[in-house]
């Protein structure tokens, strides 16, 4: 089967060991009985695995772009390495009978094509929809919590404030910690994370000050004034919703921050979304944020039409890892069915559910390059989010430059045609790509192109700097970072 590539079923492994696993099932030919239907639209195997009995897995390409995967084996990945160790037997060119379906997957089918049609019809005759119900009474109770709660945060605040962030001793941290745990159970996981966050910096702080070493406090002063200012925005919020008695969803950034979790349909229903677009990915990374206690997959987006830039956000608890999937970089065009973008102005999450790929062309590279600013117009761009409270520290950003070389004191340099410049530098918590900018293959790489990078300001040289991701050319985007 043509569509099946390497890069395809990396794109539907659910990490890099099932990966790993799927290549050495098929390698060492642990699966028997190959077998697929005339048209090419459904592979089964049997598999050998630890159990007496042979695992029996399939491929269904029914929906082009969305393979169901079926295996009854009793890991909870989706796909397992069975399914994933098939797609690698199929791009191997192995023999597969061609055989009748088998009746167990006949009757799946059925069944979906059902669920198909009444999803085309929900969605041609909306009207016909029921009204969503909303329990008033529990989201106003919800309120009630989420007000209590922030009263709780604000101590907490109030506390490190008179006493300063250098004096904070460990049974106040433990203290901290207790209180900060103690919010999930009023619905606020995003006060919770920026005090634990908070705690994490005090923590190194204490460590600086009992070595002698010299204190920088921007970081911590920073995740403070945001913890401050969610607080007392969240609180004007909450209440006046509270006295309106409305319960609704709303198209408010402190919506998700208080705990609200939006659905595809939801956001989709007031206007956030883009049909059919062409969106390639300019670079891929893994945060993990000790704070929080998890791993955040953060893919960056190009919509090639417009050039916006959009992100994606996998959150991975540490202690949940085995029951979500890891994203990865993908190399494709995604052309998502509906794209839905949450609430914001710049740098919004997206998501999306059913799409289609096609290979990346000359023309996107060539498109994609061209959205490249000067160094100027980039700061000042960003000036205004960076200084929103609710923002990201950071704005990804693609700058068109004609040389990246060194500055006076060593370090890497961009400067572009208007004789701007601007520091390459590593944001705290992101990978670094430093080592990269030194070791690209092509020279010519290191004038006239395009980076992408995400821009921030670094509060010790009192500067912006770019932390760079990708080199963008009229025929290839390098990644500095996997």
């Amino acid at each position: 089967m043509d569509k099946v590539t390497k890069e395809y079923i990396e794109l539907h492994a659910p990490d890099s060991s099932t990966t790993s696993n799927a290549t050495k099932l098929s390698s060492k030919g642990s699966f028997l009985k190959h077998s697929k239907i005339a048209d090419d639209s459904l592979y089964f195997a049997e598999c050998s695995g630890s159990g007496k009995n042979n695992y029996k897995v399939s491929v269904d390409f029914m929906t082009e772009n969305q393979p169901v995967f079926r295996c009854n084996c009793p890991s909870r990945k989706l796909p397992c390495k069975h399914s994933i160790g098939l797609l690698f037997d199929i791009l191997g060119n192995k023999t597969f009978k061609i055989e009748d379906i088998p009746e167990d997957i006949l009757e799946k089918r059925t069944k979906a094509v059902v669920r198909e049609e009444k999803a085309k019809i929900k969605k041609e005759n909306p009207t016909t929809d029921a009204p969503k119900k909303v329990n008033k009474n529990a989201r106003l109770k919800k309120i009630k919590q989420q007000l209590e709660g922030l009263e709780m945060a604000e101590k907490i605040v109030v506390q490190i404030l008179s006493k300063g962030l250098g004096t904070v001793e460990g049974d106040s941290i433990s203290t901290y910690q207790n209180l900060a745990k103690e919010l999930g159970n009023y619905y606020l996981p995003g006060p919770q994370n920026y005090i634990y966050e908070l705690i994490d910096e005090i923590e190194d702080i204490k460590i600086i000050i009992q070595d002698g070493g010299t204190v920088n406090y921007s970081n911590a002063v920073k995740v403070l004034v945001k913890l401050n200012s969610i607080i007392k925005k969240s609180k004007q919020y909450l209440t006046s919703r509270l006295e309106e008695e409305n319960v609704e969803d709303d198209d408010n950034e402190l919506f998700e921050q208080l705990g609200g979790v939006w659905r595809l349909d939801e956001l989709k229903e007031i206007g956030l979304y883009k049909e059919n677009p062409n969106i390639a990915q300019l670079a891929f990374t893994i945060v993990t944020s000790e704070a929080s206690k998890q791993y955040i997959d953060i893919g960056f987006w190009i919509d090639i039409e417009t050039g916006v830039i959009s992100s994606t956000y996998n959150y991975r608890p540490f202690k949940a890892l085995k029951y979500i999937n890891q994203d990865d970089s993908l190399f494709d065009v995604i052309i998502p069915e509906t794209m839905v973008y949450y609430p914001g102005k710049v740098n919004q999450r997206i998501r999306w559910d059913k799409f289609q790929t096609r290979d990346i062309t000359q023309q996107d590279f060539t498109k994609i390059f061209s959205f490249g600013q000067d160094i100027a117009t980039t700061i000042k761009s960003s000036k205004d989010y960076l200084k929103n409270t609710l923002s990201q520290n950071y704005l990804p950003v693609l700058i068109a430059y004609t040389k990246i070389g060194e500055s006076s004191d060593g370090s890497l340099l961009l400067e572009d045609a208007s004789d701007s410049s601007l520091k390459l530098s590593t944001m705290k918590g992101f990978d670094t790509a430093m080592d990269s900018i030194l070791l690209l293959p092509d020279k010519n790489m290191y004038k006239d192109q395009t980076i992408f990078g995400c821009i921030f300001y670094d509060e010790i040289e009192k500067s912006f700097k770019l932390h760079p991701f990708s080199i963008v050319s009229e025929n290839n985007i390098i990644r500095l970072l996997y």
